[in-house]
């Protein structure tokens, strides 16, 4: 006799059989889609739907019964959409942008501008914990769902103090964090302008070279949820900071970060850039 644990993965596993047939078919249609770097034609990839990251997302959305907004849709095939557009990254990083601006507000209907439900509506908390909790093995998908069950959580997290202070102040998630945040981190270090900085103990790489941003080296807690290493962040008002997006700094080895970011890292290789160097760097010597 089943236990209610195996009765409920049972009829989960029968509702992700039976939608294997929607995204993940719908975009198996566009095998040859290719994702072209902003500002270099030349720096292409696989497209996101084409990458591992990409196809357990498609297979985490079907077992959840969720889609892409058409806006986020459309964004995925190539086409630039007024809320979506790749000056400011890959679909990865909407995504963790769009996890950013949920922090931030705590309002979790943002959700909406990337994820539906079926009846087009704003996911509940039932069908995005789903999502969350899809079982799989991507590194760079498990981020995103750890993220995502933390916020639908949040309400019972919210003693955990921040390891740096986290702002209030209405700022633009856009500030620093474009496409090209792998490439000016790769230009900082080669002229010289990526430092160490301790802030409440935490260590942080400071990129001087163009927007002033910083980036963890190791989790934090952050407004009441714990961030992976590589998240970007922007100081307000000296003291306080606004977590902005997911890096490729979040790994530390080329495959996961071409699975996620896509023609980011490929414009970075292009320009001679190399994350490696940055990750494999002895900060612990500064």
């Amino acid at each position: 006799m089943l236990s209610q644990i195996e009765q409920n993965q049972e009829k989960k596993d029968e509702r992700g059989n039976q939608l294997t047939t929607s995204l993940q078919n719908k975009f198996s249609q566009y095998p040859e889609l290719m994702e072209v770097a902003s500002g270099s034609s030349t720096s292409r990839c696989e497209a996101f739907i084409n990458r591992p990251t990409g196809k357990v997302l498609l297979e985490a959305l079907d077992f959840a019964q969720l889609q892409f907004s058409k806006d986020f849709e459309a964004f995925l095939l190539g086409n630039q959409q007024f809320n979506f557009n790749d000056r400011m990254g890959g679909a990865y990083t909407q995504i963790s942008r769009m996890l950013a601006k949920i922090l931030w507000s705590g309002e979790m209907q943002k959700i909406s501008a990337i994820f539906l439900n079926q009846d087009n509506e704003t996911p509940n908390f039932a069908e995005l914990k789903l999502l969350a909790e899809y079982p799989n093995q991507d590194e760079a998908f498990c981020a995103l769902q750890n993220i995502l069950i933390q916020l639908l959580n949040k309400d019972q997290n919210d003693n955990q103090p921040s390891d740096i202070v986290a702002s209030k102040d209405a700022i633009s998630i856009n500030e620093g964090a474009c496409f090209d945040v792998a490439t000016y981190y790769c230009q900082a270090y080669e002229y010289g302008r990526l430092y160490l900085k301790i802030i409440n103990g935490q260590r942080f790489l400071e990129k001087t070279h163009g927007s002033h941003t910083l980036i963890n080296l190791s989790p934090i807690y952050f407004n009441g949820i714990q961030l992976p290493k590589g998240s970007l962040f922007t100081t307000v008002n000296n003291d306080e900071f606004a977590f902005l997006r997911l890096t490729p700094l979040m790994f530390d080895n080329r495959q996961d970060m071409v699975s996620a970011f896509g023609a980011e890292i490929i414009k970075t290789e292009d320009l001679g850039g190399d994350l490696l160097k940055i990750i494999n760097h002895d900060w612990n010597s500064y």
